[in-house]
């Protein structure tokens, strides 16, 4: 089988854990005779290049920066991130061509905080199936965490009586509920009982 994973980072960039996941991943499923590949944002576009064993498509960022200079930014930067990441084009283009030149027979999406949503109706677009696995909550909440503050995040109740998330991701919440979003996964691996049960619980 040819399998593409889709992740926004990969070694030796990293910032967490999700990375050293899809690396590990990617090079077990190479060992078992599978074609494999990885695209990933990166410093630069770069000609794919093989590590052990799995084809790396790093695809550059569309975004004001690059993530791993996060902690060098002020907030207005990491505000203007945040909504450029909403909408990449680059990355949807740069993937594109990817999909194209690997011809995958799955697509397995991961940690896409600095991924545009759009790669799933885009996938779905090219016939590519996708399975999607889930390292956090960055598609409920843009901090990835489920957290303000240092505490659980909840729903409050405005003036109005009407209910809405205390998380900055709410719109992204919104959105990812739609129908035109749901049929672009058919398949959902979380690797925890924990992220599966919050994932239900918060709709």
């Amino acid at each position: 089988m040819r399998i593409l994973h889709l992740s926004s980072l990969y070694p030796p960039e990293q910032v967490g854990g999700a990375e050293l996941m899809v690396e590990t991943l990617a090079r077990t499923q190479a060992g078992l005779g599978h074609a494999v590949a990885v695209a990933c944002a990166s410093r630069q576009v770069e000609a794919p290049v093989h590590q052990d064993g799995v084809a790396v498509y790093r695809m550059g960022y569309g975004t004001p920066f690059h993530i791993l200079d996060w902690p060098q930014r002020g907030r207005l930067d990491r505000i203007r991130y945040k909504l450029a990441a909403q909408w990449n084009r680059h990355s949807l283009v740069q993937l594109s061509r990817t999909v194209r030149d690997f011809e995958p027979d799955l697509v397995n999406t991961h940690s896409l905080s600095e991924l545009p949503p759009a790669v799933w109706p885009l996938l779905r677009r090219l016939g590519v199936p996708v399975v999607h696995t889930l390292h956090d909550f960055t598609s409920l909440c843009t901090n990835g965490a489920m957290t303000r503050h240092g505490q659980p995040a909840r729903a409050s109740t405005s003036s109005a009586g009407s209910t809405r998330s205390r998380t900055a991701g709410a719109s992204a919440r919104s959105r990812l509920s739609r129908p035109s979003a749901r049929i672009c996964w058919p398949a959902i691996a979380p690797p925890a009982s924990s992220t599966r049960s919050r994932r239900i619980s918060s709709g």
